[in-house]
């Protein structure tokens, strides 16, 4: 069996050509007729070092040492031509090496000739076939490892170090792009969370505000709704409570919700059941609503020490205000509740109560600043009395500006408009009839045009700030008389003469020889109202003006209503008129 790439023959046992290197592959047999791979082995160089531009004459020569007949050669095709024959060398060195021999083995002599069919190369192969630095002197070769320095074929150390370190820079590369999405992740994640919580804080005071203003107003059904969805936005205990709090403030405001007050109540102290109040609000409705079997479980579930002892001395008959005491900066109504068929007694003056004292019926509603205290007791069916009650409120409302209004009262001759104040924070209300304002009167808008009619008016306006919190009164009253461009006398002439002038009368004379005489009676001045194009509105004046001529015997034979213009815009204009009383139309004449 010979090698595939330079024909040499082949030992038993043998697993690399001895001449060129090349491990034995398969150990299939090849015949020297079907040989035609002996370039592969120069591919291999080629790959390995580059390419070899030297004319075969020339390689032959410097394999052989003679350098005389060489062409001309660079510096660098030298290099590569002697990396090329080292290469082979070494590979033959090392293939020695690490395969196994018989021990009475002996490498062939330097100096033999090998009979090939490419006889024409051996110049070129001796050198592969003649290890470095060896000394050939007949002996056997010495069981020893290749120099260290020597070069490792693409099987060796060195390839398996390099893929070795290949493999951990990949791996290292794998687990930096891990770190790297981990940590964007992580940024990533962050980002929306703070993003997030922002969102619920912002629709949390934005549901929980409405709520307020709804409550403030009594409008309890919306203000429990609103209340609600803020529980949904509600990031931690303090706005959960505050949410259900407001809900349960609004359910005792209304009749026939002891069971929604329940629902609350059993929330509120699954949020914090270290509030007493809550405790003891619900027992007070498990009486009410003939739950007492409840009443026991509730205390036992309690897990917090300090509210088992209160519960254990607590009066049930003793009256319980719908609103925690403390201080508030808007009006606050408080009810009292007790054992169902129970009577209360009261005083709001600090002094202790009797049962000389009021009897609660109605709610308390405190608006004005100050500080309330309510003093109460229980007297049950049974006629036992429970121990008083007493809870102070303070109401710190603040102060709200009053509006800004102009003009100031007084009387005006030319059309005027009003103006309001209006500052950021603060809806003013007015009433048009002199009735004191509210929150239920018209609501101002800073697009609103006021427009002083004719005649008396009297304005009120009152402001409230975001917290409910009221100004003074503010009251404008107006005397509007219109001075007219056309007088009354100068609109009686212009109508006689208009007349004479049509043949309705003979003449512009009022009081003729004959005895006939022209009655001109004034019926007042009409004010027609209309709309101009920004919103503001129009006023057009006419004298109503009835015109009579009468013969010699009082008959009368003619008679008619007119209307003269006496605005700038229709200054002298006549027009007919029909109605009476004040209510006039005007048509053209």
């Amino acid at each position: 069996m010979r090698c595939k790439k330079c024909g040499e023959e082949y030992r038993p046992g043998q697993t690399f050509c001895l001449r060129c290197g090349s491990p034995i592959a398969d150990n299939k047999p090849v015949y020297l007729d079907d040989f035609d791979e002996y370039d592969d082995y120069d591919d291999d160089l080629d790959a390995t070092i580059g390419e070899l531009d030297v004319p075969y004459d020339d390689e032959q020569a410097l394999a052989s040492g003679d350098t005389e007949d060489l062409g001309e050669l660079s510096s660098g095709e030298f290099r590569r031509f002697r990396t090329r024959e080292n290469y082979r060398t070494d590979n033959v060195v090392n293939n020695r090496y690490n395969n196994n021999f018989d021990d009475d083995y002996e490498m062939p002599d330097s100096e033999d000739n090998y009979s090939t069919p490419y006889d024409d190369d051996d110049d070129i192969y001796e050198s592969a076939r003649k290890p470095r630095n060896s000394r050939n002197d007949g002996r056997k070769p010495q069981n020893r490892k290749p120099s260290t320095n020597a070069r490792k074929t693409n099987g060796g150390s060195d390839n398996k170090k390099r893929k070795k370190s290949a493999f951990s820079n990949k791996y290292v590369k794998i687990l930096i792009g891990l770190l790297v999405v981990l940590a964007l992740a992580g940024i990533v994640y962050g980002v929306s969370t703070l993003i997030i919580k922002s969102s619920d804080k912002e629709e949390f005071n934005n549901f929980y505000d409405k709520g307020y203003k709804y409550e403030d107003n009594s409008e309890y059904e919306a203000a429990i709704n609103m209340y609600n969805k803020a529980s949904r936005y509600a990031s931690g205990q303090e706005e959960q409570i505050k949410a259900y709090e407001g809900m349960w403030r609004c359910y005792q405001q209304m009749d026939g919700q002891e069971s929604e007050q329940i629902k609350i109540l059993k929330k509120l102290i699954s949020i914090d059941d270290s509030n007493v109040s809550y405790y003891e609000a619900l027992i007070l409705l498990y009486q009410n609503t003939g739950n007492s079997d409840k009443i026991q479980p509730l205390i036992d579930s309690a897990k917090n020490s300090k509210v088992k002892n209160a519960l254990k001395n607590f009066d049930s008959a003793k009256p319980v205000p719908s609103i925690e005491p403390g201080i508030y900066n808007k009006s606050i109504s408080v009810a009292l509740s007790s054992l169902e068929g129970s009577k209360i007694y009261y005083t709001l003056d600090g002094t202790d109560p009797t049962t000389s004292s009021d009897v609660y019926e109605n709610k308390f509603k405190f608006k004005k600043n100050g500080t309330y205290k309510i003093k109460a007791f229980a007297v049950s069916k049974d006629g036992s009395v429970s121990e008083v009650l007493e809870a102070e409120y303070v109401i710190e409302k603040g102060t709200t500006d009053p509006p800004n209004i102009t003009p100031d009262s007084g009387e005006y001759t030319d059309e005027t408009e009003l103006t309001v104040e209006v500052p950021d924070g603060i809806t003013v209300y007015y009433t048009e009839d002199g009735t004191e304002p509210s929150k239920k009167s018209k609501k101002y808008a800073k697009s609103d045009k006021i427009t002083i009619p004719e005649g008396n008016s009297i304005y009120r306006f009152i402001a409230y700030n975001e917290g409910g919190v009221a100004s003074e009164i503010v009251t404008r009253v107006y005397l509007f008389k219109p001075q007219f461009a056309c007088s009354y006398d100068n609109a009686k002439s212009i109508l006689v003469s208009y007349l004479a002038n049509n043949g309705k009368l003979d003449s512009e004379e009022l009081y003729k020889e004959d005895g006939s005489i022209t009655y001109v009676t004034s019926k007042g001045i009409q004010t027609n109202e209309s709309t101009n194009d920004d919103g503001s509105k129009k006023y057009t004046h006419y004298y109503i003006i009835e015109v009579e001529h009468k013969d010699a015997d009082g008959n009368s034979t003619f008679s008619g209503l007119y209307a003269v213009g006496c605005d700038s815009g229709n200054n002298g204009k006549v027009y007919g008129a029909k109605g009476s009383s004040g209510n006039y139309s005007i048509s053209k004449e």
